[in-house]
């Protein structure tokens, strides 16, 4: 996406959530939203479900394959928007967390365990990054 604040122009990588504003993510990891802040949700009508704090992590688990499309993913897009993200979680069995591995991320990660004490943390499958994309980033050794 081209986008003008304050006079000047941007570019980024464009993500739509589901009250349809934009997550923006540029190469200099500038992150910001265009209209109301909120949750995005691919729902496929699976029992299971996976979370990302942000779409980057979202697409960097396509990238490596690790998806099937029957299953239903839900993005934070901020860990602050875990309080809309919960009543979706609570409706199923399994739910997977790829959040980040910063204090941000553990914090949400603990919020939900509260909530949902069968959720299946999968950080450690990336403990040596911050996060998801950080890992795909240096397993392909990749420059941002």
């Amino acid at each position: 996406i081209w986008y003008t604040a304050n006079s000047k122009i941007y570019f980024g990588l464009a993500f739509k959530n589901d009250k349809g504003g934009y997550e923006i993510n540029s190469a200099k990891r500038y992150k910001r939203c265009l209209g109301p802040k909120w949750i995005t949700t691919k729902l496929n009508g699976g029992n299971r479900i996976y979370i990302f704090e942000a779409f980057i992590d979202y697409l960097s688990f396509k990238v490596l394959g690790w998806n099937t499309d029957n299953e239903d993913y839900l993005i934070l897009n901020s860990v602050s928007n875990i309080d809309i993200a919960l009543p979706v979680l609570k409706k199923y069995e399994e739910v997977i967390a790829y959040l980040d591995n910063d204090p941000p991320g553990k914090n949400c990660l603990e919020k939900i365990r509260v909530e949902i004490p069968r959720v299946i943390d999968r950080s450690i499958s990336y403990s040596q990054f911050d996060d998801l994309n950080e890992y795909l980033m240096n397993k392909n050794r990749l420059v941002r």
